[in-house]
C-alpha cells in the first residue's frame, strides 16, 4: 500500500515523544499501519477505551507474553503474544480504524522491530525490557509528504 499525502497510524513507542527524526519513531509496536482514512477518526475515543481504563496509555512486556527473538527479512525482531493488544485491536476496528496489525487482522505476531542485524544486541534488549519493566506509550503518528510527527495520546 502506498502512503497517501496524509496518513495516520497508532503505535506504542518506547518514549512518550517518539523520535521525529526517524520514519518509524524508533523502537515501537505498530497497532495500525498508515492509512488515509485513519486521519478522519477521533483518536480521543482511544483514551476512554478498555485498553487505557486499567493501565493508562502504556504497555510493557511481561513474562506471560512468550516474547522471543526471531529474524524477519534479515532484521532481528522481538515477537510476543498479548491478549490485551488482541482486544485493543478489536476496539480499534470498532472505532473505524483501518490497516490494523496483529494476529487477528494482519495474521502476524505482535512485534518490536529492532534496528540492526545483531542477534546478541536483540537478546540484550529483550532482557532489558523484561528486567527493567520498560513501557511503550500510545502515540499517534502522522505522515504528510514524507514528514513524520508523533503526538502522545
Amino acid at each position: 500500500m502506498s502512503i497517501d499525502s496524509t496518513s495516520v497510524r497508532i503505535i506504542l513507542a518506547r518514549a512518550i515523544e517518539a523520535d521525529n527524526s526517524k520514519p518509524h519513531g524508533g523502537k515501537h509496536i505498530t497497532l495500525t499501519g498508515y492509512h488515509s482514512t485513519n486521519q478522519n477518526l477521533d483518536v480521543s475515543e482511544i483514551n476512554t477505551s478498555k485498553f487505557t481504563s486499567k493501565h493508562g496509555n502504556k504497555f510493557r512486556l511481561r513474562t506471560g507474553n512468550e516474547a522471543k527473538i526471531e529474524k524477519w527479512k534479515g532484521v532481528y525482531t522481538i515477537t510476543f503474544k498479548s491478549e490485551r493488544l488482541d482486544k485493543f485491536s478489536e476496539e480499534l476496528r470498532d472505532l473505524g480504524f483501518s490497516n490494523i496489525k496483529g494476529p487477528i487482522y494482519a495474521r502476524t505476531k505482535w512485534h518490536i522491530t529492532l534496528p540492526g542485524k545483531n542477534e546478541k544486541q536483540a537478546k540484550e534488549y529483550l532482557e532489558y525490557l523484561r528486567k527493567n519493566k520498560k513501557y511503550f506509550y500510545l502515540v499517534k503518528s502522522v505522515e504528510k509528504n514524507k514528514k513524520f510527527t508523533y503526538t502522545p495520546l
